[in-house]
């Protein structure tokens, strides 16, 4: 299996992961005994820091141009704008709430995910991107 193979499955998995724990109810899921202050903002980060890295890594795979600054702003955008599709689909489908602070949490982590990359490939010897 060819890395555009393993870097497309892992976007599409993460994805689908993604949107399946977004939009599913959770209300038996006993998390009685964990108390992590706002943990449920960390998870959103989470969740949209790896859209943005998995996304940038496929996308190098298939297009190596344009520059790495636009393939960042691109795939933040598009977390950005998926983020606030699940929060809508929570709240008008799902009957789940959806929450402006979460798509907030959703938006930092698509920065944290591109700051991150950017960090690892212009910081550490050879992981250079090509601009």
């Amino acid at each position: 299996m060819g890395n555009k193979t393993v870097y497309t499955l892992l976007f599409i998995g993460w994805m689908l992961f993604i949107t399946v724990s977004s939009l599913i109810r959770l209300d038996g899921l006993d998390t009685e005994g964990i108390r992590i202050p706002h943990a449920d903002k960390l998870v959103h980060a989470a969740f949209y820091g790896g859209m943005v890295v998995f996304g940038v890594c496929m996308s190098f795979q298939y297009k190596p141009s344009p520059s790495i600054k636009s393939k960042l702003w691109f795939w933040v955008i598009a977390a950005m704008g998926y983020g606030m599709i699940i929060e809508v689909l929570q709240n008008q489908v799902f009957m789940r709430d959806g929450d402006v602070f979460d798509a907030l949490a959703n938006t930092v982590g698509a920065l944290l995910g591109a700051l991150s990359l950017s960090f690892l490939f212009n910081r550490l010897p050879g992981l250079k991107w090509k601009d």
